[in-house]
């Protein structure tokens, strides 16, 4: 067998591996989690700075209060940094949102393209999110212990497609098509405009607020990754909303 044909042979080099470290060994893909010496030593953990998480201005209606009936007052304002991160990272998605904002023309079918046209006008922008604002008051919200569901191993976050039913979310393979269809005829007879859901996100993410020093690495890092999951689900109930 001729070398060009040696099916074994070392992948190559990654381009931008780290040298002399774990990141840099000969493959394409690192270890699964960084190793914490190495953190430190990049700066990106104990690195003595003292980070200022102070973040204002109008919160997205996603994020009014009404639209977490369940969670306690202290663990709701704990969540202020994620959600101001949050209506933020709504904002920047405007000329994406155009794509099935107001329209949608998917009828329950992927998209065969989606693309960001920083072209948008103000005007496409302002009625995307006119009806963003509008499926705001069709949610609601709620924190869940996720380590008690044999279901959800590693789940942050879950869409529910009928508020009554909390138990499972979208992902459960088995009942999703059932669930959602059947919330949309009830969403229909009561003459709702957009289908109803539930999200609920871990509750891991408000213990780590409230336990871990504000301006920390710790916090910094939790407030993006509550950031991360709350607008990823959102992302869930935006293509989902349409009733047709």
């Amino acid at each position: 067998m001729s070398d060009s044909d040696d099916s074994s042979e070392s992948p190559p080099e990654p381009r931008n591996r780290l040298q002399g470290t774990s990141q840099g060994r000969r493959t394409d893909f690192p270890p699964k989690h960084w190793i914490s010496s190495e953190l430190e030593l990049f700066g990106a953990v104990k690195a003595g700075k003292k980070w200022k998480p102070n973040l204002t201005g109008k919160l997205h209606p996603f994020f009014d209060k009404k639209n977490w009936p369940d969670i306690t007052q202290e663990r709701f304002d704990v969540l202020e940094q994620p959600f101001q991160l949050s209506t933020r990272l709504l904002k920047a998605a405007g000329p994406f949102l155009c794509n099935f904002l107001p329209n949608p023309k998917f009828r329950g079918k992927d998209p065969k393209r989606l693309e960001v046209n920083n072209k948008r006008s103000a005007q496409e922008i302002d009625a995307a999110n006119a009806v963003l604002v509008d499926i705001a008051d069709h949610l609601q919200w709620r924190e869940k212990d996720f380590t008690d569901d044999p279901y959800a191993d590693g789940v942050l976050g879950a869409n529910h497609a009928d508020p009554m039913k909390t138990d499972r979310g979208c992902c459960d393979e088995i009942n999703r098509l059932m669930d959602w269809d059947s919330s949309m005829r009830k969403a229909i007879r009561a003459g709702l405009r957009h289908r109803p859901v539930n999200i609920s996100i871990t509750n891991q993410y408000v213990d780590a607020l409230l336990t871990t020093e504000k301006g920390s690495d710790g916090y910094m890092s939790v407030t993006f990754a509550a950031a991360q999951t709350i607008v990823h689900e959102l992302g869930h109930t935006l293509y989902y909303h349409d009733l047709s």
